[in-house]
């Protein structure tokens, strides 16, 4: 009895420190899953800036996961895959030009369909509703299907942005 009220103390414990830290461990989730993203464009050899279309220099370049769809735009589609590309950081800017050339390359990269797919995303997903332990538990998830990524066989980017975001499960 003591040691189970210990136990439950501890739990209610951990609860409250997650919801103190849902801020830090969204933005940590974001890091992470961009951080996916452009391991999925490593693996399939994807050299070129989703937005500029220049070659992407690790050594020279600060890279970033571009989203198409803003955060700004689509709170709800800020995790997912589809929506994430790696580009140059000085491309990675919201306005017409950006918007446009993401585009144009997202086609040349995988065709019209797949570009239909991220634009009717926001309807597909207009909310989504993660409470900070949801967060907290994507997270752990996520560093562990990093950890383990090179383990995973995939045919295809495409391939791999679906099984991804399937087992973590953020987007039913």
């Amino acid at each position: 009895t003591r040691l189970k009220f210990k136990k439950e103390e501890r739990k209610a414990d951990k609860e409250t420190e997650i919801k103190v830290y849902q801020k830090e461990y969204k933005k940590a989730l974001q890091d992470e899953i961009n951080k996916l993203s452009t391991m999925i464009d490593a693996k399939f050899r994807y050299t070129d800036c989703i937005d500029c279309g220049k070659y992407l220099d690790k050594e020279k370049n600060q890279l970033d996961a571009c989203h198409l769809i803003s955060v700004r735009k689509s709170e709800a589609l800020r995790f997912h895959l589809f929506n994430l590309a790696t580009g140059h950081n000085h491309c990675n800017k919201y306005n017409e030009t950006h918007e446009s050339n993401y585009k144009a390359n997202i086609i040349k990269r995988y065709g019209q369909d797949y570009l239909n797919e991220i634009e009717g995303l926001p309807l597909k997903y207009p909310v989504i509703k993660l409470t900070a332990q949801d967060i907290y538990e994507k997270l752990t998830l996520v560093r562990k299907l990093i950890r383990q990524f090179e383990s995973f066989k995939f045919d295809n980017s495409i391939q791999a942005r679906t099984q991804m975001n399937n087992l973590i499960n953020i987007y039913k």
